[in-house]
């Protein structure tokens, strides 16, 4: 059965848990090193700046006092960021009797987002409000307007300055489209016939032919519609707006309808998807200098009646890719069946790194291939209306081909939102914190009764609650000042099932407090263990699957903070 990583706790329960505003914080940016606090009447900038000069004996450097608002007695202070945490600061900020209220210093304050794209009123999917004339009086879209109010792809970079990428694997992409941004591989020299960047392909600068082995990828009307549900350029002036403005796309011929020998065999799909990781591989190994961010691929093909176990290496490839930091969005079958019995692939693969799409319609109903195993989430997949190769240089298309892109554009969406230390944890565990992208996307879907015995989440995609799950991320990180000489040696296995172990090099004989927090700051598990000598051991089975933080506390209160995956 394909893995579901549910997103249990809503942000109105962390709220009326009372919890630390360290472990609720809720936003997608801050200005490290700045905080803003409401003094009270009687007090003055100069006592509370005096007040906090040193914190658990660490020099804060609190200063550079801003009046805001003389009225609200609000002011704005910076602080030293490398050496306390802003959890800790904040926490302490409104611990202190000078302060009536304190935060964090937000950046990210822009427009609100309605894309000047002149046709983008026919793309009910975004914002529906019964526009087409088969499905009058409806509502089912992904509320991609509302999360535009968040983001609307921060011109495809991260908090981290990384530039994101789309592998759309397909029948071909037409390149000179007006409408859609292209990754570019910098690292290669076009046509001296060489590997210039050492990804294992000679002269790769637009994307790669998995069905001839080579870098001729053909202009495809299929692929350049799928392209443009994902990332067509919003608020241009031009046709329409895909989901994730400012994303790179990464052509790659995964298929071809001709009589090419290759053009419809599995060896096709697994050279293309080869490619894929190989560039992402050689993106985390050479820490960006080279290669592709690529977090999600767009498969809009399959084998209809597939049988998984006759497709091992097709269905492997998932399990690679996403550890490596990737998702990947399949559509399923366009016949009316349910796949869990007749089989499917690619949908009918169990890694919990492939996201399997169904299709709606504008009124919510479910149309195509169903399956509460297989197909994880619906997404519109009716008379889309996206980019095009040819003339019109826009059309509409209806299927599952049009649904899986929905979802790969949302997930490059969400990872716009991502703060600082989310990315942080990507690039260290990519694989972890992709799993815990498809877990916010999955738990954030609109269910229905007509779709919860369709799909696994029971619902259609909702990119507006999924970019608000994003936020619920801990971005704080541990809210303590970590001692970095704890003589801790190592803690493992890691990624781990039921048990957690911890070396120590010169702690024998002490006692040691263990407390594991989740991503979203909530501490979840602690253990108090008697005097030890080397080893400790921390009962983990009955964690969720999932990415934690673990605390170690010894009998002077030092701290140090370890990161670890449950199985």
């Amino acid at each position: 059965m394909k893995k579901i990583y549910l997103f249990l706790i809503s942000l109105q329960a962390l709220a009326q848990a009372g919890i630390s505003q360290a472990q609720t914080f809720r936003e997608k940016y801050f200005a490290e090193g700045e905080i803003i606090v409401m003094l009270h009447s009687n007090s003055d900038a100069e006592r509370f700046s005096f007040s906090f000069q040193t914190m658990n004996g660490v020099q804060t450097k609190l200063g550079g006092a801003e009046l805001l608002s003389k009225d609200m007695h609000c002011w704005l202070f910076h602080f030293d960021a490398s050496a306390i945490d802003a959890g800790a600061m904040l926490e302490a900020a409104n611990s202190s009797p000078f302060v009536q209220l304190a935060q964090l210093n937000h950046y990210g304050v822009q427009e609100r987002y309605v894309p000047n794209d002149p046709d983008y009123p026919d793309q009910w999917a975004h914002h529906n409000h019964g526009q087409d004339t088969y499905y009058p009086n409806t509502t089912g879209d992904m509320q991609t307007q509302e999360a535009w109010d968040i983001s609307t792809g921060n011109n495809g970079v991260t908090s981290s300055g990384d530039t994101m990428v789309v592998a759309v694997i397909d029948g071909g992409i037409k390149y000179a489209h007006e409408d859609l941004n292209y990754f570019v591989n910098y690292h290669e020299i076009p046509g001296n016939g060489i590997d210039d960047d050492g990804n294992g392909y000679k002269d790769d600068i637009n994307g790669y032919d998995g069905v001839n082995n080579d870098m001729s990828v053909a202009s495809s009307d299929h692929g350049t519609h799928v392209s443009g549900i994902i990332g067509a350029i919003g608020n241009n002036g031009k046709g329409v707006a895909g989901i994730c403005w400012g994303v790179k796309i990464l052509p790659i011929q995964g298929l071809y309808s001709g009589s090419a020998s290759n053009s419809q065999k599995e060896s096709t799909v697994l050279r293309s998807y080869g490619y894929v990781l190989a560039m992402r591989k050689l993106y985390n190994s050479t820490h960006g200098t080279k290669g592709a961010f690529i977090v999600a691929t767009n498969s809009s093909f399959g084998v209809d009646n597939g049988k998984p176990a006759q497709f091992p290496l097709w269905c492997a490839f998932y399990d690679s890719l996403g550890l490596a930091g990737i998702l990947n969005a399949t559509s399923t079958t366009n016949n009316q069946v349910d796949v869990d019995a007749v089989g499917d692939i690619p949908t009918g693969c169990t890694s919990p790194y492939m996201i399997g799409v169904g299709r709606t319609n504008p009124d919510d109903t479910q149309s195509a291939g169903w399956g509460t195993t297989s197909v994880d989430l619906g997404a519109p997949g009716f008379w889309i209306y996206s980019t095009s190769a040819y003339n019109p240089p826009y059309v509409k298309m209806t299927g599952t081909s049009m649904s899986s892109p929905a979802v790969a554009g949302a997930i490059a969406l969400m990872y716009s939102t991502a703060c600082t230390q989310m990315m942080s944890d990507y690039k260290l565990n990519p694989g972890a914190i992709a799993l815990q992208m498809r877990n916010y996307l999955l738990s954030s879907v609109d269910t229905s009764s007509i779709l919860k015995p369709k799909y696994a989440s029971g619902g259609r995609l909702n990119i507006y609650n999924a970019l608000v799950a994003v936020q619920g991320y801990n971005c704080l990180g541990t809210g303590v000042h970590e001692h970095t000489d704890m003589g801790i040696h190592s803690v493992y296995p890691n990624p781990a099932s039921s048990a957690l172990f911890v070396d120590f090099w010169h702690y024998e004989n002490q006692k040691i407090n263990m407390e594991v927090y989740d991503v979203l700051g909530e501490k979840i598990l602690e253990d108090n263990l008697p005097p030890l000598k080397e080893k400790a051991v921390l009962n983990i089975s009955k964690l969720a699957a999932g990415y934690y933080m673990l605390k170690i506390f010894d009998e002077k209160g030092n701290c140090s903070v370890k990161k670890f995956v449950k199985e």
